[in-house]
């Protein structure tokens, strides 16, 4: 290939680039696949074509041998170089000029923005709670329902959100005290335990936000004694370890049990009570899950 005509190439293309030739019909014999003539003019680059494994037979300018010629796999996909005769190059160049001047005149297209428009705070709230689990927004809701209720119905503001938490840990003392199912029974603990969850989901969550802790809060203490009963109040676990020698007011140590004896616990109870089936944790999930649907519970 002339010098000139590669040297455009290296500075104006990034590519390789297909030319039409190939030698598939005759090995070793190059020709047009567009006429079946045989080369007059070759540009071969230093050692090609080599047709390496046997199966490349068609060639390319190569970007990596300075456009000079490389027999390449004709499966291979890359960029190709059409031929025109004069009449088509008038077109041709006629269409570019045309398409040209247009680009120059057409305003510039509005750059796409990286990021969204700015959210407003329901959105955010919306988006807060959408990330939630269904199944934990609907016990949230139950529990602020239930104190709600609770506090109208002993003349108190049904908002709570807002106060003090020396008031609110009163309200949740005598509120935990208070608490009957519609059957007029207790709540079991694991129950107020789950009450007080969604409280303290609701409290902290958008769009109140509140930097407090019901659970843990050395302030809460007292309301959560109401729930805990038998528990140390030393411990914030809902899941303690046993006394050896149980008090009359206290059953359990201030040290959590572990979340291993705990995730085997109904393995070791199938076993010691010895069931005819080994049952797991899930199982217990499973079942009440069950039990709850066919209730009609949602």
């Amino acid at each position: 290939m002339p010098r000139c005509f590669s040297r455009y190439f290296e500075v104006h293309v990034d590519h390789s680039y297909w030319i039409g030739g190939r030698d598939d019909v005759i090995e070793g014999t190059w020709q047009w696949a567009s006429s079946n003539r045989i080369f007059n003019f070759t540009s071969w680059a230093r050692g090609k074509p080599n047709n390496h494994d046997g199966n490349e037979d068609c060639f390319e300018m190569d970007i990596n041998h300075h456009f000079e010629w490389n027999d390449q796999d004709c499966l291979h996909t890359q960029y190709f170089v059409c031929e025109l005769n004069h009449s088509q190059m008038r077109n041709y160049l006629r269409l570019m000029k045309t398409l040209t001047a247009k680009c120059i005149n057409q305003e510039p297209p509005a750059k796409k923005p990286r990021f969204k428009e700015l959210p407003s705070k329901e959105e955010i709230e919306k988006l807060a709670l959408a990330r939630t689990e269904p199944r934990t927004n609907q016990q949230t809701v139950w529990g602020v329902k239930l104190l709600r209720g609770w506090l109208t119905e002993n003349k108190y503001s049904s908002s709570f959100e807002e106060l003090d938490e020396t008031i609110l840990n009163d309200r949740l003392c005598y509120f935990y005290a208070s608490l009957l199912t519609k059957q007029g029974t207790d709540y079991s603990k694991s129950a107020l335990v789950g009450i007080r969850s969604a409280i303290s989901r609701h409290i902290t969550g958008p769009p109140y936000n509140r930097e407090i802790n019901i659970i843990t809060d050395k302030s809460f203490m007292p309301s959560n004694h109401v729930i805990t009963g038998k528990l140390s109040p030393r411990c914030t676990a809902f899941f303690q370890q046993a006394l050896q020698y149980p008090k009359p007011t206290i059953w359990y140590a201030a040290q959590p049990i572990g979340k291993n004896k705990l995730a085997s616990m109904m393995s070791r109870i199938s076993e010691e009570a010895g069931l005819s089936i080994r049952y797991t944790n899930h199982c217990l999930r499973a079942t009440v899950a069950t039990g709850l649907k066919k209730s009609g519970s949602r």
